[in-house]
């Protein structure tokens, strides 16, 4: 898992990471100045980001 994270950017780490802490969107558009509308597009692109890298990691190992 943590070299799926680390391929990441450090926003994409950050909004993953405070949303699994609990942070609601409007949180996390403060914490890391985006605009509130926005934040679900990119949780989801990150989440989806984290996916791939997570898969591609755990396929190279086989």
């Amino acid at each position: 898992m943590r070299r799926a994270i680390e391929t990441l950017s450090e926003r994409e780490q950050s909004l993953l990471l405070l949303r699994t802490e609990g942070y609601s969107y409007r949180e996390l558009a403060l914490a890391l100045d985006l605009e509130e509308s926005s934040v679900g597009t990119l949780l989801a692109r990150a989440k989806r980001a984290f996916r791939a890298a997570y898969e591609e990691a755990h396929d190279a190992r086989r």
